[in-house]
């Protein structure tokens, strides 16, 4: 049996990520905006497409060369520091924040009315 490997992890955490907005998010939208829910969908394109242009820049700009000397080429050593290492801290605090939702969520809604009857 093959290892466990970072990108392994990555994709988890990323679906963990998605059944969280999926599951807290989306039914406060539907709740709220009913119909016209629609329109959250177009909101977020809005959003996405300028983030999206910037990955395309920045891989075009890079000339295949690895993200963190691209960065330290264009913007210095401590302001490469500083935002990779800003985002692998907003990504494990996502990640817990996720990981502790997802776990609630199991042990509230799954577990508890099995475990009832033993109460």
């Amino acid at each position: 049996m093959g290892k466990i490997s970072l990108l392994h992890v990555v994709f988890l955490v990323m679906t963990f990520i998605g059944l969280k907005n999926h599951v807290t998010i989306l039914p406060p939208i539907l709740e709220t905006a009913k119909r016209d829910s629609w329109a959250s969908v177009i909101l977020a394109a809005f959003v996405i497409f300028p983030l999206l242009f910037l990955i395309i820049y920045i891989q075009n700009k890079s000339n295949q060369q690895p993200l963190k000397q691209w960065l330290k080429d264009k913007i210095g050593h401590a302001g490469a520091a500083i935002l990779l290492y800003g985002t692998v801290i907003f990504l494990v605090i996502s990640s817990a924040f996720t990981m502790r939702e997802t776990i609630l969520w199991i042990s509230q809604l799954s577990y508890q009315k099995h475990l009832s009857f033993f109460y």
